[in-house]
C-alpha cells in the first residue's frame, strides 16, 4: 500500500514538473477537487449575473424606446390637434403616458364639433326658411294682385311658418301692404293666412284688410 502511494506521489510530482494543468482526478486531493468545484460554481454564478445585467440593460433600452415612441406619437397628435389624431394615439397607447389627457382633448374637440355642426344646421335652416319665406311672399303677392279690389300690392311679409302634417303642408301667416279702391288709393296694411304644400303650391288663402272685420277665403287651388 505504501509502495502504491509512493507511485502516485511520483506521478503527481511529474505532472507538476512539466506544468500540466489537466491532472487526472484520481491524482487530485479532496481539497483540490473542492476548490475546482467552487471555482466552477463561482464562474457559473458570474455568467448568470452577467446575463441578468445584460437583460436588465436591454429591458431599460426597450422601455426607453417605448417612452420615446409614446411621446413622439402624442406630439404628432398635438400638432394635428384633431379628434382623429388623438383617437389614433389612444388606440395605439390605451395606457399611454398621455392617455387621460388625450381623452380630455377628444371630448373637448367633439363638443366643439357638435357646437359647430349645430351652428351650421341653424344657418342652413335659417337660409331655407328665408328662401321659403321669399317664395311664399311671392306666391301670396301674385294671388292678392289678382283680386280686383287691389291695384297694387307693394310688400308681403311672412311672420310664421308652421308644419301641420307629415306631408309637408304648412300654415303661413303674415301681413301685406296694398293700395286700391278700398283705401282710396292710400297704402295700408292687411293680414293673411295661407295653407301651402311642400311643393309650395297655394291651397287656401284667407285675407283681411280695413274693409273686413274677419278673414275672407280667397281661393282654393290644387
Amino acid at each position: 500500500m505504501k509502495r502504491k502511494s509512493k507511485v502516485y506521489a511520483i506521478i503527481f510530482s511529474a505532472f507538476l514538473m512539466v506544468g500540466c494543468d489537466d491532472v487526472p482526478i484520481f491524482l487530485k486531493s479532496d481539497e483540490a477537487l473542492k476548490l475546482e468545484r467552487l471555482k466552477a460554481e463561482n464562474e457559473n454564478l458570474r455568467l448568470k449575473n452577467e446575463q441578468l445585467k445584460l437583460q436588465l440593460e436591454a429591458n431599460k433600452t426597450i422601455e426607453k424606446q417605448k417612452i420615446q415612441a409614446d411621446e413622439i406619437c402624442y406630439k404628432d397628435a398635438q400638432k394635428t390637434n384633431t379628434r382623429a389624431s388623438y383617437e389614433s394615439y389612444v388606440n395605439k397607447y390605451p395606457s399611454g403616458l398621455h392617455a387621460i389627457e388625450a381623452d380630455g382633448k377628444i371630448n373637448e374637440l367633439l363638443e366643439k364639433e357638435q357646437i359647430e355642426q349645430s351652428r351650421k344646421n341653424s344657418e342652413l335652416q335659417a337660409q331655407n326658411q328665408e328662401k321659403m319665406s321669399k317664395e311664399i311672399a311671392k306666391l301670396v303677392k301674385s294671388t292678392l294682385t289678382c283680386e280686383s279690389r287691389y291695384t297694387k300690392i307693394s310688400e308681403v311679409n311672412v311672420s310664421n311658418i308652421k308644419p301641420i302634417d307629415e306631408n309637408g303642408t304648412y300654415m303661413v301667416d303674415g301681413e301685406y301692404s296694398f293700395s286700391g279702391r278700398a283705401t282710396l288709393n292710400l297704402e295700408t296694411t292687411g293680414s293673411y293666412k295661407a295653407k301651402i304644400t311642400q311643393e309650395q303650391k297655394l291651397v287656401e288663402l284667407w285675407w283681411q284688410d280695413v274693409s273686413r272685420s274677419a278673414y275672407a277665403k280667397e281661393i282654393c287651388l290644387k
